[in-house]
């Protein structure tokens, strides 16, 4: 256990230091969720021990009135959750508990409308006693988009019988028909309006948004948090490869090792346990030549997630072999994924969801562009669209798409998580290997980055989630956190969000 303790004089605005370190924790009722929201900033929170001189609370109610001022008030409905659009252009998806009139004291904060534009609510705020109030729970936005619960009914492309049928005649069919085939696929796909491709920020943007309103209401219009990477790093960078058709003369491999090599970048590589022949001697080598291993789906046929039963069966299998190789991470093959069930095989992370991506076999995505905890498996999604979408599929020439989305998430803190495949018709290829190494290149030298392994970067974000800010003796503390861990502050600068590294 580690407790780093920081002087209040150091985190705080000079006129402010004087005042009471309690101004600065967030008091939340027991009834507020499982506060995923206030975990995600890692901002100092007490849960049923507020006070009415408490900095600002988070409280949940039934009506439009609130026991303390300064507060944000969730307001509590039992319909169905449903997508919505909050202020024209921020997706969220909860039971939004309708308002038919506006009170006269409160004033409209943001509206809430249905996909058809009607207006459904509105957060709304009272100026007088500084209260909020939010017509859903924050957390029921983050855990709908995590855990793609805005998606209804089917959620592959394709019906089950023919997603069966062609992945088990896939590897009779020549690699130019499938490709012809997956493009004319794309046409229908890509006229899905969310998530927006390749960039849809509603989550992110969201989590800002809602962090604006609790500055609104506290007493000090700022608070303390914990940063997103160790030393205050802007951004990470995660580079990843799936091997999917054989190791034995893969010159693809060398090919992207050698242009990570050349700028040292760090990298992993995810291979098929049971699809092609793979030795231990394999996996060391691999280990020697600098790369982390993962494992890759189970043989890539698709079915891993088909049903129950299928699944069970392959999990076993899946967790002896990860053991023998020393492999703490997993990516499932064409990314299929079941949130519900990824705590059956045994992983420090998964890296199987998109944050958006409506050209996978399992279209959809998790909004997120950052690092979450699905149970006890730290998801590290893909945040990158993949290069086989962007050069095959819709025969991209460039990497635009790559360096502007990279730029996006760069200004905004979060991971830039990509795929690479080394295999035949990939980047991997001498022909297309210098749209990796143009990507590599842009971000060669940017000394904002880190650029860990997977596996760090998801011990990374496990001890940021168990570390706590709390208030010990006048001062803010980390609690069970790491040295590397920097104190920030959040605070408004003419209604604009400010994040403050500190440390």
């Amino acid at each position: 256990m580690r407790m780093l303790v920081i002087d209040v004089t150091d985190c705080l605005r000079g006129e402010r230091a004087h005042d009471m370190l309690s101004d600065y924790v967030v008091h939340v009722d027991s009834d507020a969720g499982k506060r995923l929201f206030l975990d995600f900033w890692k901002l100092p929170y007490q849960v049923g021990t507020g006070t009415e001189q408490a900095g600002v609370s988070i409280l949940t109610g039934a009506e439009l009135t609130s026991p303390r001022e300064h507060a944000l008030v969730l307001l509590r409905h039992e319909g169905e959750p449903r997508l919505c659009l909050l202020d024209e252009n921020i997706y969220i998806y909860a039971r939004v508990r309708p308002l038919k009139h506006v009170p006269e004291h409160l004033d409209v904060a943001a509206t809430i409308k249905d996909l058809d534009g009607n207006l459904v609510s509105a957060v709304l705020r009272d100026p007088v006693r500084n209260v909020i109030y939010v017509p859903f729970f924050l957390d029921e936005v983050l855990s709908g988009f995590h855990q793609e619960k805005y998606i209804a009914g089917r959620r592959t492309f394709l019906p089950s019988p023919v997603s069966r049928t062609y992945y088990a005649v896939k590897g009779l069919i020549p690699s130019g028909v499938r490709a012809g085939a997956r493009s004319y696929l794309t046409k229908a796909q890509k006229r899905r309006p969310f998530p927006r491709w390749p960039l849809e920020t509603s989550l992110e943007d969201f989590k800002r948004l809602a962090l604006r309103w609790l500055l609104q209401v506290s007493r000090t219009g700022e608070l303390p948090f914990i940063w997103f990477w160790p030393r205050g790093k802007d951004f990470c960078l995660l580079l990843t490869h799936d091997v999917e058709r054989s190791l034995e003369g893969n010159n693809g491999i060398d090919n992207l090792s050698s242009a990570e090599r050349v700028l040292g970048f760090k990298s992993s590589l995810n291979v098929v346990p049971f699809r092609y022949p793979v030795t231990s001697a394999d996996i060391q080598a691999l280990k020697a030549e600098g790369f982390e291993i993962g494992v890759h789906g189970y043989s890539h046929d698709g079915m891993l997630f088909q049903s129950w039963q299928a699944f069970k069966d392959r999990a076993g299998e899946i967790n002896r072999l990860a053991r023998s190789w020393g492999a703490v991470g997993f990516r499932s093959a064409s990314t299929y994924r079941n949130p519900y069930w990824l705590n059956m095989i045994d992983f420090d992370y998964d890296s199987s969801f998109f944050d958006t991506d409506p050209y996978e076999p399992q279209p959809g995505g998790c909004l997120s562009l950052f690092p979450y905890l699905v149970g006890d498996t730290v998801e590290l999604p893909l945040t990158m669209p993949q290069d086989y979408t962007l050069f095959v599929l819709l025969k991209e020439a460039n990497i635009k798409v790559w360096l502007t989305k990279a730029q996006e998430i760069r200004d905004r803190n979060g991971l830039i998580c990509l795929v690479a495949h080394p295999d035949e018709g990939y980047v991997g290829d001498a022909d297309k290997v210098r749209h990796y190494v143009e990507f590599l290149e842009f971000l060669d030298g940017d000394d904002r980055m880190w650029n860990p392994y997977p596996r760090e970067a998801a011990r990374w974000w496990r001890a940021r989630d168990a570390a706590r800010l709390v208030n010990s003796e006048g001062s803010l503390s980390i609690n069970d956190g790491r040295p590397d861990m920097a104190l920030c502050r959040a605070r408004l600068s003419e209604g604009a969000l400010v994040l403050d590294v500190l440390e």
